[in-house]
């Protein structure tokens, strides 16, 4: 990421490592950053969000007459604050879904996304908590017009999936881009010497080159990062993995081939869910059991001691 993000140690930190992005978007996005086009939230809002951060106290979430929850995850997904606007950090969603789960005037969750995607860090655990407290009571992921990569990670450990008829989702995949600039370099006069104690330590440093071994490398760590998204959408979609080869193909797909291809349950609008999950009141669908309370469990643990 540019410069622009570095007076603030935390929010740079945040805004790097591995990402699973939508990458039409990502690339318009850090064009819009390089060119400090994209809007930023002002000093005193960033400070208090990094406050209520460190005390454990995250955004609300909004209960209907009927006891749905609605919890939004809109935006690139971050593991904490970041002074960009449209980001969602990822923990204080983990937080209002634990919430919810101990929230006696709750007796449903609907999870309403509307993300490309975002940073690696932080994404299997907010899945693992979607998966947790489903067992506990039900949630169900509404697409609002996009979800994909991160996201769709998140989303395959609801119970159900639906959404609008013009949603994107898909993108399903990781990717890593390595720029190999030493003619740019070796053009401007400059050599770039790297002093390093191994041969992978420093590959990828901007002015000397990137080896096939290098290449080799970081194909090793993507594909690997992919495998636990594969597996996590497999036992979240309970779809066969041989299937999901060929859905981890990078592409986007409207909301009626995502249907097609199983990757959502049914089309319909945001109040027609909520109405639907109203309806079927709080023991829709899976039975308790051991799983279930072992999940209250850990849940009312973790927010008892306020840890995420």
């Amino acid at each position: 990421m540019p410069a622009t993000v570095m007076h603030n140690p935390a929010c740079f930190a945040n805004h790097m490592g591995a990402w699973a992005v939508e990458p039409a978007w990502f690339a318009q996005a850090l064009d819009a950053v390089r060119r400090n086009a994209w809007p930023t939230r002002s000093t005193a809002d960033r400070q208090a969000a990094l406050t209520e951060q460190a005390h454990g106290v995250m955004d609300s979430y909004a209960v209907t007459a009927e006891g749905v929850a609605i919890v939004s995850l809109s935006g690139v997904m971050m593991k904490g604050t970041s002074k960009f606007e449209d980001c969602c950090n990822t923990l204080a969603v983990r937080q209002q879904l634990r919430d919810a789960a101990g929230n006696n005037a709750v007796a449903s969750i609907v999870l309403v996304i509307d993300s490309p995607g975002g940073r690696i860090a932080g994404t299997l655990e907010l899945a693992n908590d979607v998966r947790a407290v489903d067992a506990v009571k039900p949630v169900h992921a509404y697409v609002d017009d996009m979800c994909c990569s991160a996201a769709y990670w998140v989303a395959a450990q609801a119970r159900r999936i639906t959404s609008n008829a013009v949603a994107m989702v898909g993108s399903l995949g990781v990717f890593v881009v390595l720029q190999d600039v030493t003619k740019m370099a070796d053009a401007q006069g400059i050599k770039v010497h790297l002093i390093s104690s191994g041969a992978f330590k420093g590959a990828g440093t901007p002015g000397t080159p990137v080896t096939s071994e290098h290449l080799v490398e970081v194909q090793r760590i993507v594909d690997q990062t992919n495998q636990h998204f594969m597996e996590s959408v497999s036992n979240g979609r309970q779809m066969p993995m041989d299937k999901l080869h060929d859905l981890f193909d990078g592409r986007v797909h409207l909301a009626g081939d995502a249907k097609k291809l199983g990757l959502v349950d049914g089309i319909q609008s945001l109040d027609d869910t909520v109405a639907e999950l109203a309806a079927k009141g709080p023991k829709w669908g899976k039975k308790r059991g051991a799983r279930a309370e072992q999940a209250e469990a850990l849940i009312a643990i973790a927010l008892q001691n306020n840890t995420i």
